[in-house]
């Protein structure tokens, strides 16, 4: 079975922008965990692309598509990134699956979707969040296919997810491909319908669901279910956690690859199952990774090969100096000893508590500096993305021994920094509340990681001084709940402890070890 796949970066720096990703580091990690999946179960794995997709996945990374074909450089409309999916599409002369790069597999393609002679990731249902900006750009194009339009007219609308898409009726391709760019160019001089998000939606997903209908095509799809158009669960698609146990498809669409827990889990896939790739990533990050010229070269040797772009800017708090540009609506990034100055003598307390929190995670960091490298990897290791005690049954969990990582500490803060920093500018924190901020050193990215904890986690990490089995745990941690609570709700507690435990354990604040022998 042929599996494609298109990279287009639209003239975009690939080491600079996001692409809709938490970062352009986390982009191109996804892309690399996505061939490489693919390849693991698949030997003709082939990518369209252009000249600066090439010189990063191919000659930077090296990732082992069977064949490349630079193809895109000279398409003129920079923002209509389904463009190239189409025209991929169209190029295919035997059966095939396309894969987008926020795809991910744990095991082939079910027979009967590889004998397709049309499939689709699932069927999806329009709701208000498609049907109002559809409305919008039906009136201000210039041209719709009659039975497209009828289509539009329908409620719901009905679509194809195309995570993945393809088959084997290389004859509908063609048409549809065909379609879709007269779409293009007979409306390109409609930009603010054109330009907007949703045209994408109508030229790739609505089109293909439309025309299968009008020529009563079945298609065939990875989900059995239908899907609305805003409601993909997280843990129904993009449970990172859950896959080898639950899941064995991932697509982190949408919100769910702007996710830091997402991103996060995903780059830590590829360091455990495809490390040299994951080294070849970090490379051409160098200057994101606080410990790259120290801990991570001497326990996790990186190609000297590859190179990145862009250097660390050296700020010491760039979440003060961040605060400092929005109070005074400035871009202009002040050095550390301005800063310094500037938090000294402003009124805002808003600045002043956010450089306290820097300030006392700095003298963290200074302290971790001294752990040795084989420590931070040996964390780094002890941390599966996938832990199987969450899919053991009841028996087997109570017995499981939790243990804190004893090197995190808790920082009290009258505000969550973790969750960003939009609409500071405008109020100071509340003095009344108090947020705890996990952080604990890590090897990788900035060199720690950090989390605002609630109050059961915060009693849950109190209780771990010493190891103990979940049995105990849960016991002890009664006193967090009322007579009543644990009389009828004794399931529901159950559950949310494990909630809290998988959470912990993802940052790395508590490790999940084997089960206690005694019991």
């Amino acid at each position: 079975m042929r599996i494609v796949q298109s990279f287009w970066s639209g003239d975009k720096d690939i080491l600079q922008n996001d692409f809709g990703w938490c970062s352009a580091q986390h982009h191109l990690m996804a892309w690399a965990l996505s061939c490489l999946k693919l390849k693991t179960y698949y030997d003709d794995v082939h990518l369209y692309t252009d000249t600066n997709g090439y010189k990063i996945l191919i000659e930077q990374l090296g990732l082992p598509y069977t064949q490349v074909e630079i193809c895109y450089d000279n398409i003129p409309y920079n923002d209509l990134w389904v463009l190239p999916k189409i025209l991929t599409y169209s190029a295919q002369q035997e059966p095939f699956i396309h894969v987008d790069g926020d795809v991910f597999i744990w095991g082939k393609f079910p027979v009967e979707m590889e004998n397709a002679a049309l499939l689709a990731q699932n069927f999806e249902i329009s709701t208000e969040y498609y049907e109002n900006a559809l409305k919008h750009i039906e009136n201000d194009l210039s041209y719709l296919p009659d039975f497209l339009r009828a289509s539009l007219r329908k409620i719901p609308i009905s679509s194809y997810n195309a995570g993945v898409l393809g088959g084997s009726d290389l004859a509908f391709f063609k048409e549809y491909a065909q379609t879709a760019l007269d779409m293009v160019h007979r409306n390109y001089d409609k930009s603010r319908a054109v330009h907007s998000g949703i045209y994408n939606i109508l030229c790739e997903q609505i089109l293909f669901a439309s025309i299968a209908a009008r020529d009563q095509k079945e298609v065939t799809c990875y989900f059995k279910e239908q899907y609305k158009d805003n409601g993909y669960a997280a843990m129904d698609i993009a449970d990172l956690s859950s896959i080898g146990y639950r899941l064995k498809y991932i697509h982190l669409l949408g919100p769910h690859k702007k996710s830091r827990d997402n991103c996060e889990l995903m780059s830590r896939l590829l360091y455990k199952e495809y490390p040299e790739y994951f080294a070849k990533v970090v490379s051409l990050f160098s200057h994101e990774h606080r410990y790259f010229t120290t801990k991570i070269k001497e326990v996790f040797p990186t190609p000297a090969a590859v190179t990145g772009s862009g250097k660390s800017t050296g700020i010491l708090y760039p979440r003060t100096s961040y605060a400092i540009s929005l109070v005074e609506k400035s871009n202009e990034k002040l050095p550390s000893a301005q800063i310094e100055e500037y938090v000294t003598h402003t009124s805002r307390s808003v600045v002043k508590e956010i450089f306290n929190y820097e300030t006392d995670l700095l003298k963290l960091i200074a302290g971790w500096n001294a752990l040795p490298a084989s420590r931070l990897c040996s964390i780094e290791n002890s941390c599966p993305v996938n832990s199987a005690f969450f899919f053991l049954p009841k028996e087997a969990q109570l017995s499981t021994i939790i243990e804190k990582n004893h090197l995190l500490t808790i920082i009290e803060t009258p505000f969550d920094w973790t969750s960003g920093l939009s609409g500071i500018a405008e109020s100071d924190p509340d003095p009344e509340l108090t947020f705890n901020i996990a952080c604990a050193p890590e090897l990788f990215f900035n060199g720690f990681s950090e989390r605002s904890i609630d109050d059961l986690e915060y009693n849950i990490l109190a209780l771990l001084d010493s190891a103990v089995p979940l049995a105990a745990l849960l016991k002890a941690l009664e006193a967090c709940f009322s007579a009543d609570e644990i009389e009828n709700d004794h399931d529901s507690i159950y559950e949310l402890v494990l909630m809290k435990i998988k959470r912990l354990s993802l940052k790395k604040f508590v490790f999940i070890k084997e089960a206690c022998p005694e019991i």
